[in-house]
């Protein structure tokens, strides 16, 4: 389903095409989870309920075989690119500002609601093709959690 950024939350940011990360922060001595914004080539933190990232509909792409767990080969599924193309979003995960003296035990990230159309997963892309889902499978009913670790995101 294709939804134009028109038709998104009023007053929201909506980000279609640049850097951005998932960022954990030390933030008043809490961890925060928020937007690394680098679109506009200067680093900007976004509170996640404020910010909408846009797959636009030139990053619908044809799964291939080999991707049985992301979805069926021949189905579409909008997918946030792994290397950086500067028409699109381009999706990281960042822990950068933690370290062993502001954190007592590894960051487990927990999503707790994703709004939009279909279904979000994460996946990496095998050496020799292929993908592999990993730790992120949200239907847009339940919670769920992520250790750090991937690169590939796809909504489908």
């Amino acid at each position: 389903m294709e939804v134009a950024s028109t038709q998104c939350v009023a007053g929201a940011t909506i980000l279609s095409s640049g850097h951005i990360d998932y960022a954990s922060r030390i933030v008043g001595g809490q961890l925060e989870s928020l937007i690394g914004d680098d679109t506009s080539g200067t680093k900007v933190y976004r509170e996640p309920g404020g910010t909408i990232l846009w797959l636009k509909p030139s990053s619908r792409v044809t799964l291939p075989s080999g991707y049985g767990q992301i979805g069926a080969a021949g189905s579409s599924v909008w997918q946030v690119p792994q290397t950086q193309n500067p028409d699109l979003i381009w999706l990281g995960w960042s822990t950068e500002a933690l370290n062993a003296g502001n954190t007592r035990r590894p960051v487990t990230w927990t999503i707790n609601s994703i709004d939009g159309p279909g279904a979000l997963r994460v996946y990496l892309s095998g050496s020799f093709g292929g993908g592999r889902r990993i730790g992120l499978r949200h239907d847009l009913q339940r919670a769920a959690a992520v250790r750090r670790s991937g690169r590939g995101v796809a909504r489908g």
